[in-house]
Formats: C-alpha cells, sequence, structure tokens
C-alpha cells in the first residue's frame, strides 16, 4: 500500500516500509496501543545505500491509505545514516525523498520554509506550481498546516462546530484539533473556517501544541511580561493570547519586525510556513 500511496501522491519511497507494533498483556488480556500523548521517538539505521541528500521526511501510513508527513531528524552516527522518527501513534512508516518547488516563492523570504514545508507533504500550493505566499491564510488552512506538520492521527468521532459539515475539506482537521485541543471554537458553537487568523491566535492554537512537545508549555504573567517588553506594540496585545505570544517569543518561532509584534495582524501564507518550521526545529522534532 505505501508504494501506491507514493505513486498517487507523487513523492519517492527512499527505505523500505517499517512496522512498529507495542502490545501490552496482562493475564490473558491482550491490548494493542496505538496512541500517545506526548512523543515517542523511534530510531533506525537506514541502509548503507541510501543517499543522505535524497532523504525528506519519514511518512505514515494512513488508515484511508494516503501517506503524512511524520516529524524526522536524520544525522550520521558512527559512519551510518540514522532516522528519528517523532510520532503520537504506532503504524507502518517509511522514508520519502520529494522536492517540491513553488515558482512564485522564488526569491522570496520565505523560499526556504515553503519549500521544506511543502517538501514534507506540510503545506500545499494555491496551485500545482504556485504557493501565493503573501495571500492571507485562513483558520481551516492554518489548522491544516498544524495537524499535518505535527503529524496527528486523524479522529473523527468528534462533534463538529455547526458551521462545519462532514463534506467539508477540513472537517476531520478540525475534529482531530479539537480531539486534542488545539482549538475551542468560538461561544455561538461555530469555528468560522473561512475567517482569516491573526497572529496572536496562531500563536494560541500552536502554543497548546506545545504540551505534546519538549517545548516549555507555560509561562508566569512576569516571565509573559519581561518577553514582551522589547517590542513597541506589546500592550496592543489581548490579554488572552499574552502568554501565548510570550512563548513563541521566548521560544524564537514569532521574532516581530523592526520591534513590533503585529499580533491583530492577519497571518499569510509566508508567515505561516515560517513559524511552523521555526516551531518544529525549536522541538526538535525536525533538522534545522
Amino acid at each position: 500500500m505505501l508504494d501506491s500511496a507514493a505513486t498517487i501522491q507523487n513523492v519517492t519511497l527512499a527505505a523500505p516500509a517499517i512496522n512498529f507494533e507495542i502490545i501490552a498483556m496482562y493475564g490473558d488480556r491482550t491490548i494493542k496501543i496505538d496512541r500517545f500523548d506526548r512523543y515517542v521517538s523511534r530510531e533506525i539505521v537506514l541502509p548503507s545505500l541510501i543517499d543522505p541528500t535524497q532523504i525528506t521526511t519519514a511518512v505514515v501510513l494512513n488508515e484511508d491509505g494516503t501517506i503524512s508527513h511524520i516529524p524526522t531528524n536524520v544525522f550520521t552516527k558512527d559512519g551510518k545514516l540514522h532516522a528519528v522518527m517523532n510520532s503520537l501513534t504506532i503504524s507502518t512508516y517509511s522514508i520519502i525523498w520529494n522536492s517540491k518547488k513553488f515558482a512564485d516563492v522564488q526569491g522570496h523570504w520565505s523560499q526556504n520554509d515553503v519549500n521544506n514545508m511543502a517538501s514534507r507533504l506540510i503545506v500545499d500550493g494555491v496551485t500545482a506550481t504556485t504557493f501565493q505566499p503573501d495571500q492571507d491564510i485562513t483558520r481551516a488552512e492554518f489548522l491544516a498546516i498544524v495537524v499535518r506538520a505535527l503529524g496527528l492521527k486523524s479522529v473523527e468521532k468528534i462533534n463538529l462546530p455547526q458551521d462545519v459539515k462532514s463534506s467539508d475539506w477540513y472537517a476531520s482537521v478540525v475534529q482531530t484539533a479539537l480531539a486534542y485541543q488545539l482549538v475551542q471554537g468560538f461561544e455561538d458553537n461555530t469555528f468560522r473556517p473561512d475567517q482569516t487568523i491573526t497572529r496572536q491566535e496562531g500563536a494560541v492554537i500552536l502554543s497548546r501544541t506545545m504540551a505534546i512537545t519538549s517545548l516549555a508549555s507555560t509561562v508566569t504573567d512576569a516571565e509573559a511580561n519581561h518577553a514582551l517588553s522589547s517590542f513597541e506594540d506589546s500592550q496592543q496585545v489581548s490579554g488572552w493570547a499574552k502568554k501565548a505570544v510570550a512563548l513563541m517569543v521566548i521560544n524564537n518561532i514569532m521574532q516581530g519586525h523592526n520591534q513590533h509584534l503585529t499580533a491583530a495582524s492577519h497571518l499569510s501564507r509566508a508567515q505561516t510556513a515560517a513559524i511552523v518550521t521555526r516551531f518544529l526545529q525549536q522541538a526538535m522534532l525536525i533538522n534545522e
């Protein structure tokens, strides 16, 4: 199935499939464990014939027959190539080579981040050859990127907000994010998927993912005030987002521009690719 999925998704398998299983036994009872609440790292030695320049990321085989990104670090140790796959699930995995480049990010400040995230199957283009980096990103699009970046397994037994239909392309993304408590929706039981997302809203979502990573996920009021004090517009950060934005600054995920955070401004597609790249790198889930 991995071979056919790779062909359909136009990526190249760089290593044979690897299947992991964890089975808990107690008396005559056997339970297959396939999900964790924090990342579990699995290190493998890659075949010696693999070209280290032809490795993009590990992927997992999903129940629907597709493959998706798993946060992966690749390094050389004792003369051998190793891959560390960071996953919240147990399944069948492989390593892929995928080089994606969008014509309209050539020379753009986000070029490396966008192409890296696209090659890892985390971000999609607007067309096969264009990304539209300066276009504002919607709440649904942002959440889809975060879910893919973290390698979260789809969870579909969650009630949808009233403005999300099961037939919407992002329905499974919203359900998965709700299951992992990355989002809460609005008080009127809506998600507003097509609404653009602000920098501080994005910070709140990313801060909630920190609990499953190695990154510090809490900060005191004093620490938050100190982290934001160097920005001229720090007082414009909403109270409900203050600690989340501070965590982004402390972990070098959001850097601001010219001493301004512009927390209420909309996130662009390029900015999203950049902060998600930094998030994964700071959490040591992918190579820098």
